[in-house]
């Protein structure tokens, strides 16, 4: 099949280890983000938000400013990757804070989760760093296709 071309809103949340290799997440349409529907239409939902890169093991701080148009390249049976949702309660002592952190880059939760416990990524959360624990982590997957009605 030959592949096609679709343009769709990607997230640039600035880490990257080459200038022509940034990262970046496609968004799904419709999702906690907000609705990704029109170019012109701004989207609303949860903004700023902390997006958190695994491959390079870093947090940043995202805004609308982040997102831009990328171009897709369509082939039969290559889906693209969700994003995730991830709530985490931080564990370090007397916190308790909950936290919204968004992650992208596979569909195997269990690759996120493990990624991020070997990793432990830093999250700003008051004077300290985000601690993680498994127990601690709830999580949502946010698919590219909408829901069927």
């Amino acid at each position: 099949m030959t592949p096609g071309v679709k343009v769709k809103d990607a997230l640039f949340p600035g880490c990257q280890h080459r200038p022509d290799d940034p990262c970046y997440f496609f968004l799904p349409r419709r999702s906690r983000l907000g609705t990704f529907e029109h170019p012109r239409r701004l989207p609303t939902g949860e903004w700023p938000l902390t997006f958190l890169c695994l491959r390079h093991e870093r947090s940043s701080v995202c805004s609308l400013a982040n997102i831009r148009p990328e171009a897709e390249m369509l082939t039969q049976g290559r889906p693209i990757l969700p994003m995730w949702w991830i709530e985490v309660v931080c564990a370090h002592e007397s916190c308790g804070r909950s936290q919204s952190i968004y992650a992208g880059g596979t569909s195997d939760w269990q690759a996120i989760v493990g990624r991020i416990l070997e990793t432990e990524p830093q999250v700003p959360c008051g004077d300290h760093y985000l601690v993680w624990r498994e127990e601690l982590i709830r999580h949502e997957m946010l698919p590219h296709d909408p829901p069927e009605l």
